[in-house]
């Protein structure tokens, strides 16, 4: 086990609580439980109970909790110890991302490099998720907060963070929609939609669309998943949007999850690079602090 599975664990021992903790720490609450699980494999004993009433920490589990207080206790100690040697690393970093990206996975990641690599000089660029991956191929970035494509070309580097499922969102008031959305029989294709114009998202759609012989009614292709969703809460059509994005968006109160999509996998969304620069002393310095990120994907 490691530092991050450290984390984990002392947060669902504080929270007492899986769905919360995997919101708190930006993992799937799927996840989390494997990791639980592989820790108590690992220790041999169980850690919490868990039944309909709740979550609690078994004997073995307040053992447990100690240990992993003193672990992290002694690696902040080595990481102060170290500090000084990090001060040497200078350099500017030019880094890509969403509007979404910036305020969820990139904060606890450049507050953890602006305190270990001062040096380091970030210069942050804005705009679609769609184009992520391209910037970075283009050599426009030197690393972007990215959705891992089907295909990674080979000389880009993924490095995952977290995993975020696609949702179908549908306006929350009462308008056409919503009134066709509850007539039994109506498919949700089959309702007006909002579509990204590229990326992931469509290249997905697109093939469960064609798999299925189905020739969607799309009201709009937009550039972003910001837009699908403020478009979805005015009630111009239905959308899909990572789960991430939903959570973080001022609109979240004004659309509703519809039941799952079948055929449409997670976003594992995480950090991209080039992997001929992946070595130099400034992308390494940045790249190994996903190794203590709470959030960072199994």
């Amino acid at each position: 086990m490691d530092i991050r599975e450290l984390r984990l664990f002392l947060k669902l021992s504080e929270t007492l609580h899986y769905t919360k903790t995997s919101h708190i720490m930006a993992i799937s609450p799927s996840a989390l439980s494997r990791t639980i699980q592989r820790m108590e494999d690992q220790v041999g004993q169980k850690l919490f109970f868990r039944d309909n009433r709740g979550v609690v920490l078994t004997p073995a589990g307040s053992r447990f909790r100690e240990y992993a207080l003193s672990v992290l206790g002694d690696w902040q100690l080595l990481q102060d110890d170290l500090s000084e040697e990090s001060r040497d690393i200078k350099g500017d970093l030019v880094v890509y991302s969403s509007v979404t990206g910036c305020y969820t996975i990139l904060p606890e990641l450049l507050e953890k490099c602006r305190q270990m690599y001062p040096g380091i000089h970030i210069n942050l660029k804005t705009g679609s998720a769609a184009d992520a991956v391209a910037v970075v191929m283009s050599g426009m970035a030197d690393l972007s907060v990215a959705a891992e494509p089907d295909s990674l070309p080979e000389n880009l580097v993924f490095l995952s963070v977290t995993s975020t499922p696609l949702q179908l969102v549908a306006p929350v008031s009462d308008c056409h929609l919503t009134d066709r959305l509850n007539t039994p029989g109506t498919a949700w294709h089959d309702l007006p939609l909002i579509l990204p114009e590229k990326g992931l998202a469509r290249k997905r759609l697109d093939r469960f669309f064609k798999a299925r012989q189905i020739e969607p009614d799309v009201y709009a292709e937009v550039d972003g998943n910001e837009a699908i969703i403020a478009l979805v809460s005015l009630g111009f059509g239905i959308g899909v949007v990572p789960s991430l994005v939903r959570e973080k968006s001022m609109f979240q109160d004004k659309v509703q999850v519809l039941p799952d999509v079948p055929d449409l996998d997670p976003y594992n969304v995480g950090i991209c690079l080039n992997r001929r620069k992946s070595q130099t002393p400034v992308l390494r310095a940045f790249t190994s602090l996903l190794t203590n990120l709470d959030g960072a994907a199994e």
